[in-house]
């Protein structure tokens, strides 16, 4: 494990991970290398929620180990399970994601 963090990662959910790429892209098709910035930082911050898998706010009214990370106008949603960090939802701003995650 790189930087000796004591917990595992998982990458991003891929199709989360997919569509948000695409819609970035497709958003911004002439600033594509714009796009692609974001994606990496995005990526970047997701890998680092496993250096302080405690971090951020803990939400437990969202759902059992529910914490979650501000990142730029995005909201990185984990879960820390036996030493794991799994990123299970990430939001971009506006979004409602407190409905979304109860499912209401």
């Amino acid at each position: 494990m790189s930087n000796g963090a004591p917990f595992g990662r998982i990458p991003a959910s891929g199709t989360r991970c997919d569509r948000l790429n695409l819609h970035l892209w497709s958003r911004s098709q002439s600033k594509s290398r714009c796009a692609e910035r974001c994606i990496e930082c995005l990526y970047d911050r997701c890998e680092r929620v496993g250096d302080a898998p405690f971090g951020g706010v803990a939400r437990p009214d969202l759902g059992a180990n529910l914490r979650m990370a501000v990142f730029e106008r995005s909201i990185v949603i984990h879960v820390v399970e036996d030493d794991v960090v799994k990123i299970t939802n990430i939001f971009s701003g506006g979004q409602d994601y407190e409905t979304l995650l109860r499912g209401n």
